[in-house]
């Protein structure tokens, strides 16, 4: 994975360097499925990563600012929604509208996340602006799932040990 060659080449003493003008050669997913189960796998794998690299957690320049921001409040709100309807039954009305007031602050705070990227766009092509939020928040909501998942299994070790070129 790139993140995790960059790591390595950093924690070895080597620098990067950004080349405008270089060429690389990759591919697009085609399809809604196959783009969202790439980063689901992105997102589980890096995991792994992060066990190895502990605090490119929290100073991973490779993620722009605003992903995990996204993952955090599409799990949030998702999260709220879902408990909503129990929270109601269980507490009333009060808790109902707490949880339902956290999943508006969660919206607003993925929409203030998504704006700058949604505006961007929004010049390139004004048809699929409108989709973006909702396209944003599906790649983050499986981003953040799979690497919640990816993070408790590898804290829970069922994913087996960590190979003898990737231990700290």
């Amino acid at each position: 994975e790139d993140a995790e060659l960059s790591f390595r080449v950093v924690a070895n003493g080597n620098r990067l360097r950004y080349v405008a003008d270089g060429i690389v050669f990759h591919r697009h997913p085609t399809t809604l499925r196959d783009y969202l189960t790439r980063k689901a796998s992105y997102a589980f794998w890096r995991a792994r990563v992060f066990r190895r690299y502990p605090d490119r957690m929290a100073r991973d320049s490779y993620t722009p600012r605003a992903i995990p921001i996204q993952m955090a409040c599409a799990l949030s709100l998702t999260g709220a929604v879902a408990v909503t309807p129990f929270a109601g039954a269980l507490v009333g009305s009060r808790g109902a509208n707490l949880v339902g007031g956290l999943a508006g602050l969660a919206l607003i705070g993925f929409l203030a996340a998504t704006l700058p990227f949604t505006a961007r766009y929004a010049r390139r092509d004004p048809e699929l602006a409108a989709a973006i939020p909702f396209l944003v928040f599906a790649r983050a909501l499986v981003q953040g799932v799979s690497l919640a998942s990816g993070l408790s299994l590898w804290a829970q070790r069922r994913l087996g040990p960590v190979p003898s070129d990737l231990r700290t």
